[in-house]
């Protein structure tokens, strides 16, 4: 596994405990901070917003289907607070219409769960484009 090029803070939200170890050992192994973790979406927005800038996390790891608010509703929220943070949708359930909404709510990459190995390249490429 590669280390990441830039530094990067980032809040995991998935109800399953194992799917957040298992991001956050890939993420953290590479070298990204994990600032926070969240069960689910009501919990990742009270966490999100507990945390002030420059401390906010860079990068917003989402789970979709999970108890009370789905991911893309959690991503609206953010977006609609701050557009220029980085929401990457990370789901099992990955069709066409849910990344074309993501999209359209300004998400920034749309990952398979079982790509868990790619997350560092792909947040590296994320936060080189921003």
């Amino acid at each position: 596994m590669d280390t990441m090029a830039r530094p990067v803070s980032v809040l995991i939200v998935d109800d399953e405990e194992t799917i957040r170890e298992l991001a956050r050992l890939v993420l953290e192994r590479a070298g990204a901070t994990v600032l926070d973790e969240a069960e689910n979406g009501v919990i990742a927005l009270e966490r999100y917003r507990s945390h002030n800038p420059p401390s906010r996390p860079r990068v917003v790891l989402l789970d979709n289907r999970m108890p009370g608010l789905t991911g893309l509703e959690v991503a609206a929220e953010m977006l609609d607070e701050h557009p220029t943070q980085i929401v990457v949708l990370f789901s099992a359930h990955l069709d066409a219409a849910t990344i074309s909404r993501a999209r359209g709510l300004g998400v920034a990459a749309c990952v398979a769960k079982n790509d868990v190995i790619k997350l560092p390249g792909i947040l590296d490429d994320l936060l080189a484009a921003s």
